[in-house]
């Protein structure tokens, strides 16, 4: 240890130095060489554990930063006795055992981050009134129970990050009066109950409380009033009712989750958005009814919509995503509407470049000619729709196709010497109306369903050479001639 002739020094940063030490050999090479130590700065020095009693000698420590290490070990009661105490970092640091509550309620203590210890278990305690919490981090930690009450005294709490853990019960009321909150995220618990007001938290940037077990209706909230907002995620949880359109007009709101819930009624149109700075929008899977607002097309910096699995009605012209240019994500499938599309010829090019588009049962009627331009695409459904004819040979030049799902259209023609794009993993052609030879399979497939067409070819004895990646290959209900390939791992995925 270098910390021999510093007995006056006040901060050590030893960050990212190899010292490879057990806890006994560096706590106490600390504490019997630097007890003037205020900040204590060793994250990602590949430390052990245990935490040896002996750095009580650092009396003064106010800042304990010891991330990224493997300590193997619980965190003694002892760090209490720091008075000082103002910041305490511990995070992917191997910890296991029962965190000591009452670590937070030292009086001076600001930080407090404990993420990612997975085998750390806790509770949290009554807070004491004016804490100087600010911070307060136990992400993917064993930290369960309920959120107390008190929680609303810390009135300098600016960021709780809960994600992970396995906290229930309801979330106090408590927290709408902490005015200085700024990030929020409570996601992936088993938080239940309805959302609390957040209405005075006008610094609120994030709120994410996805993926746990909230009920009720969110209307009553004034959202209106959360002009910083950046980024409000629900997703996951069984929250009901109208979603109210305050939501739309936050001036600073850039991502938008609300999917799987039991949203209803209809969107109203406004006007005047075409400023606004959303980005992800998702409201799939919830029972939201009504025609798609034409609102959302005039959203200019949207990259991801998805409306997916609603009860949405009508028609649409999928030629409106021309106003949206920096789209790249889309699901408009599984609703109730019609969408429609009109032959561009040459301005093909106005269209967004897209890399994942799913517009499966949409009554869709063609392929449209837009999508023989994405060099970026990636993952195209348009399954489950009314597609007649012959699969275009421009499909398969698209040069980043890795997912195609075509089943259940009424198609007739495979021009399959094409059918070699190398980036293709997964191909869902089946119950459709296909015949013809099969030539050439994706090289690198994965994932192939010929299944319920009118396929009569003989099939070739070398056809496992072109299924090395295949877990599942299927051409069942076909009228297939000769013998099946006798290799074991051929028989393995092939299904008929």
């Amino acid at each position: 240890m270098l910390v021999q002739n510093l007995s006056e020094l006040m901060e050590l940063y030893l960050d990212w130095v190899n010292i490879s030490a057990q806890g006994f050999e560096w706590c106490e090479a600390l504490s019997s060489s630097l007890p003037n130590l205020r900040v204590l700065s060793m994250s990602g020095c590949y430390l052990s554990g245990p935490l040896n009693s002996s750095l009580l000698n650092l009396h003064s420590l106010s800042v304990i930063r010891l991330d990224i290490n493997n300590f193997s070990s619980s965190v003694p009661e002892f760090f209490v006795d720091f008075k000082n105490l103002t910041s305490l970092c511990f995070s992917s640091s191997g910890l296991n055992g029962k965190f000591p509550k009452k670590i937070f309620q030292i009086p001076t203590l600001q930080k407090l981050d404990l993420t990612d210890n997975g085998l750390l278990q806790g509770s949290l305690p009554e807070f004491p009134l004016n804490g100087s919490l600010q911070t307060l981090m136990l992400r993917y930690t064993r930290f369960a129970g309920t959120l107390p009450s008190s929680v609303g005294n810390l009135k300098m709490l600016s960021l709780i990050d809960l994600a992970g853990c396995n906290f229930s019960g309801e979330i106090p009321n408590s927290m709408g009066n902490l005015t200085q909150l700024r990030y929020l995220d409570m996601s992936l618990n088993s938080f239940n109950g309805s959302i609390p007001s957040f209405s005075m938290g006008k610094n609120l940037i994030q709120i994410v409380i996805s993926n746990n077990n909230l009920t009720g209706q969110i209307a009553s909230t004034q959202w209106e009033k959360l002009l910083n907002l950046v980024t409000l995620d629900l997703s996951y949880n069984s929250l009901e009712g109208s979603i109210p359109v305050s939501l739309f007009s936050l001036p600073s709101l850039q991502e938008l989750g609300l999917r799987n819930n039991r949203f209803s009624g209809s969107l109203n149109e406004f006007s005047n958005v075409s400023s606004y700075l959303l980005e992800t929008f998702d409201l799939s899977y919830n029972n939201l009814k009504g025609p798609i607002p034409m609102f959302i097309f005039e959203l200019r910096g949207l990259e991801r919509l998805s409306l997916s699995s609603n009860n949405f009605s009508g028609s649409l012209q999928l030629d409106m995503i021309q106003q949206l240019g920096n789209l790249s994500k889309m699901s408009l499938s599984h609703n109730n509407s019609l969408i429609e599309y009109t032959e561009h010829g040459s301005s093909l090019s106005s269209f967004p470049q897209m890399i994942t588009l799913s517009l499966a049962s949409t009554k869709l009627k063609t392929f449209p000619d837009f999508l023989r331009n994405q060099s970026k695409l990636r993952d195209l459904d348009l399954s489950d729709n009314q597609i007649i004819g012959e699969i275009p040979n421009w499909i398969w030049k698209l040069p980043n196709l890795y997912t195609l799902n075509l089943s259940y259209n009424y198609l007739v023609t495979l021009d399959l010497p094409l059918l070699n794009i190398s980036s293709l993993s997964v191909l869902d052609l089946h119950s459709n109306q296909l015949q013809g030879q099969l030539l050439v399979v994706p090289p690198y497939a994965t994932y192939l369903d010929f299944s319920t067409n009118n396929f009569s070819f003989i099939i070739p004895v070398d056809i496992g050479n072109s299924l090395t990646y295949a877990y599942f290959f299927s051409f069942s209900s076909n009228k297939l001639h000769g013998s099946i390939p006798g290799s074991y791992a051929v028989l393995q995925i092939f299904l008929f």
